[in-house]
């Protein structure tokens, strides 16, 4: 048997707080935010542009605080009340728990880059902080990056290779 007792819709938020301009574009959002607690996670994540390379620096809460390089929640220099993040999962999912967003003893980093080596091909590199316990049947990973390529024939079809990480 497979474990599906927790499968349910994942509600996602995402919201742009400043495009990119002298400084990097600021998005923040919230992953499964009325789900069980099993998939949530919250980030900040800032992205530039040069030329032909993207690049994307963030930093995640929840299921994306699982690098080895964590480090002190840093949102609670503002208020202590962010360290404290519930362990406990709610029934089978659909419940607002603001408590959960943003906090934590610790956050992890996250980054990426892409880059177009022509107007069809494009090149990507991640470094992927997800925590995935092991507890829904998720491996542990034993690489945190992954890496791949896209080709795209037409405005509306790309067929892409890459490399998750993972157990290789």
């Amino acid at each position: 048997t497979f474990c599906q007792d927790y499968k349910d819709k994942g509600f996602n938020f995402r919201f742009k707080l400043k495009n990119e301009g002298i400084w990097p574009a600021i998005a923040i959002g919230i992953n499964d935010i009325a789900g069980t607690g099993f998939y949530s996670s919250e980030y900040i994540v800032g992205s530039y542009g040069i030329n032909r390379s993207d690049f994307h620096f963030g930093i995640g809460w929840g299921a994306l605080d699982g690098s080895k390089h964590k480090f002190n929640n840093p949102l609670s220099y503002i208020y202590n009340g962010f360290n404290n993040r519930p362990e406990r999962f709610v029934g089978r999912g659909g419940q607002f728990q603001p408590g959960r967003y943003f906090s934590g003893k610790t956050a992890s980093p996250f980054f990426g880059l892409s880059h177009a080596i022509n107007k069809n091909l494009l090149f990507k590199l991640e470094y992927d902080s997800t925590f995935t316990p092991g507890r829904m049947g998720y491996e542990i990973p034993k690489e945190d990056f992954s890496y791949g390529i896209e080709y795209s024939f037409r405005d509306n079809f790309t067929v892409g290779f890459s490399r998750e990480r993972g157990n290789y």
